[in-house]
């Protein structure tokens, strides 16, 4: 009789573990290897994987956050998050897509609504 295998393409219910380090320890890993360190031993002593230094090595000036880069930051989005619910207070709920409409045409336009906090300046209030 033949010794079944698992299915390795059945998703697991399991999360990923991440391995958690500081981005100092990384920093001083990649000081120590460029003054003759080697990888694998800056690795154990800073506790940061040997494939995360690999990594920064070859690309250096890459983010630390995984996913695209965000195209609102955080005042502009809490700023539109306020928009939404006072329009949505008023009886003027808006769905996603006519969100996304409104956000390009502004765009589109060179306009920047979200400069300013308050909910007046938005467009098509």
């Amino acid at each position: 009789m033949k010794p079944r295998f698992k299915n390795i393409n059945k998703i697991s219910n399991e999360k990923l573990k991440r391995k958690v380090y500081s981005e100092d320890n990384l920093q001083k890993a990649l000081v120590e290897i460029t003054k003759d360190m080697s990888k694998k031993l800056a690795a154990k002593t800073f506790q940061v994987p040997r494939s995360t230094i690999q990594f920064s090595l070859k690309i250096p000036g890459h983010g630390s956050k995984p996913g695209p880069p965000t195209i609102l930051n955080n005042e502009e989005e809490e700023a539109l998050v306020n928009w939404i619910k006072i329009i949505s207070r008023k009886g003027f709920r808006k769905r996603k897509e006519e969100l996304i409409k409104i956000l390009l045409r502004t765009e589109k336009n060179g306009l920047n609504y979200f400069k300013q906090t308050s909910y007046i300046n938005f467009p098509y209030t």
